[in-house]
């Protein structure tokens, strides 16, 4: 109830206040640039253990401090901070690993590639196994000895059974064209009560009709056979694939035909990119892709015999981590051509980071890391001889940064918490500068208003 004073004098009122008038800004939270053995590249991820780091960006690497740098962080109490990995995203200088999965004509059937850039793909095996028609398990391990298994996968994207006039199954219907992927495929049945009938495809439900298949039969004999018709390797379709289901009634009564239908196929659970493509259960190691295939299925399947597979297994190839090449204007991303947003620009919307750090602008001297071989699968009665590792190759070290790219990179680095206004550059000295003079010289060189 508000109070109308009409009188001069003192008054005295009361009004509630809210425990949440003020709020605190947190100032334990740091935004780490620099170098990891992988994880996505310069994109800002937020990281709340030790261990989540080395899950997302990997072990510590000689060529780098960033790993110790993160790790001293939570090991003197830190509870959160962002990561954001550089490399040169030139072309050809920060490249993912691949392996090519052949089909039974040899020819390219599905693409795997590293979930990252860098080198660390190059020590990734990858192991097929065929289990069916058009089934496979797909084995991946990394130089950690850590192992995905995946199983019953398969490049049919959706698929649907179609019954006959009295409800039984007839006929099942594949997707089993790559494009197929996140579409609606309509199949439609013409029944035309002779014991033939047509099937026509149409996508998304736009009533565009991309393929026709007439006076087709169920019978074996007849010269319009729907399984030799549809599934020919050379006139056949290249979006479906149709197999004959058990039917009670005779192949050759008019009522063991389908009966009139409009249907979307249904998704397949286990379509192989669905699976290790997805973003909260899919692998934490690689992706795949589907590619367009000219053998027809079920030939296209993934063939663990194919000639650039060793007893079913090979290595991810042709990684590189991008270091060789790197400039200041990759930690510091204000002349990122092509409006490219790098290094520290990446924490530009994010408002909780208090403390910015970039520890790879410093030197650091070549220490060789040991690396222990992966022990064999002893669990495993079928195990098999696996390729020989691809031959170590030297990490890739940043060119030497002078002075001079120190301090524009530490000056970028200034100018960053100038703009933000809510947080602090942690700045050091280059490592030839150890004397309390030199050091007081490099500190002169900067100059902030804030």
């Amino acid at each position: 109830m508000s109070i109308q004073n009409q009188a001069p004098g003192l008054y005295l009122s009361k009004s509630p206040v809210g425990l949440d008038r003020w709020s605190t800004q947190r100032t334990d939270i740091a935004g780490f640039v620099g170098i990891a053995q992988r994880g996505p590249i310069h994109q800002a991820v937020r990281i709340e253990s030790y261990n989540q780091y080395v899950h997302v960006f990997g072990r510590e690497i000689p060529q780098a401090y960033l790993s110790h740098s993160v790790k001293g962080f939570f090991e003197n109490g830190g509870r959160a901070c962002w990561v954001v990995r550089v490399c040169d995203p030139g072309k050809h200088r920060c490249r993912t690993s691949v392996l090519w999965l052949l089909d039974e004509d040899q020819r390219p059937s599905v693409e795997i590639s590293a979930l990252s850039p860098g080198g660390w793909g190059n020590r990734v095996l990858v192991s097929l196994e065929r289990t069916g028609l058009d089934r496979f398990v797909i084995r991946v391990r990394d130089d950690q000895g850590n192992t995905e298994i995946w199983q019953d996968l398969t490049l049919v994207s959706a698929s649907q059974d179609l019954t006959d006039q009295h409800h039984r199954p007839a006929l099942r219907v594949k997707a089993v064209h790559p494009d197929l992927w996140q579409r609606v495929v309509w199949i439609e049945v013409s029944n035309h009560g002779s014991g033939l009938f047509d099937i026509s495809v149409s996508l998304d439900d736009d009533n565009t009709c991309v393929e026709i298949w007439r006076d087709l039969s169920l019978d074996p004999a007849h010269e319009r056979y729907a399984v030799d018709v549809v599934n020919h390797p050379q006139t056949g379709s290249k979006r479906i694939w149709i197999s004959m289901l058990g039917c009670a009634a005779s192949l050759s009564e008019p009522s063991a035909c389908p009966a009139n239908t409009k249907t979307a196929l249904n998704p397949e659970a286990n379509y192989m990119p669905a699976v290790i493509n997805h973003p909260q259960t899919g692998s934490f190691m690689m992706r795949v892709r589907h590619a367009e295939s000219q053998t027809a299925y079920p030939g296209n399947t993934p063939d663990p015999n194919a000639k650039n597979l060793k007893n079913g297994s090979a290595w991810l190839t042709g990684g590189a981590d991008g270091v060789e090449t790197l400039k200041p204007e990759h930690f510091t991303g204000e002349t990122a051509p092509g409006g490219k947003i790098l290094g520290i620009r990446c924490f530009d919307p994010i408002d909780e980071i208090a403390c910015l750090v970039v520890p790879d602008v410093m030197y650091k001297p070549f220490r060789q890391l040991e690396s222990k071989p992966v022990a064999p699968d002893c669990t495993r009665i079928d195990w098999r001889p696996e390729p020989d590792p691809p031959p170590e190759e030297p990490p890739e070290f940043m060119p030497k940064l002078d002075d001079r790219q120190i301090a524009s990179v530490q000056s970028a680095m200034i100018r960053h918490c100038e703009k933000h206004k809510n947080r602090v550059a942690l700045l050091d000295t280059p490592g030839d500068r150890t004397s309390a003079e030199s050091i007081v010289q490099w500190r002169r060189i900067y100059d902030s208003s804030y």
